[in-house]
């Protein structure tokens, strides 16, 4: 709990032993269950985990995975192999980003 709660990042994947993915951990749910708690110490990770709003696969194409984020007004979802092993996160920021520069090369080839 400690590390995640020093951590930078805000959410977690919880994996088992053979990278199936579990669920997510949201660093506010572990302030919120650690706070005044004197058995904080002895929550699990099961205890703190919360299942995906939805997950992506990596054969999802771009208009599935926004979709995905609109529908859930989300940010961040963990992408699955076909087998449910979790893979990482993709974010709208990045997908935003790399569109904006995508666009940024079309119209310097197209002023050239």
């Amino acid at each position: 709990m400690n590390d995640i709660l020093q951590s930078k990042r805000n959410l977690f994947p919880v994996v088992d032993e053979k990278q199936q993915f579990k669920g997510l951990i949201y660093v506010e749910d572990v302030l919120r269950k650690s706070i005044n708690n004197p058995e904080s110490a002895q929550l699990t990770a099961n205890d703190l985990m919360a299942p995906a709003p939805k997950v992506l696969l990596l054969t999802d194409s771009m208009q599935v995975v926004l979709e995905k984020m609109e529908q859930e007004n989300v940010w961040l979802l963990p992408v699955l192999n076909e087998q449910g092993q979790f893979l990482g996160f993709v974010s709208k920021t990045a997908i935003f980003n790399k569109y904006r520069a995508m666009l940024r090369r079309q119209a310097d080839y197209m002023e050239s």
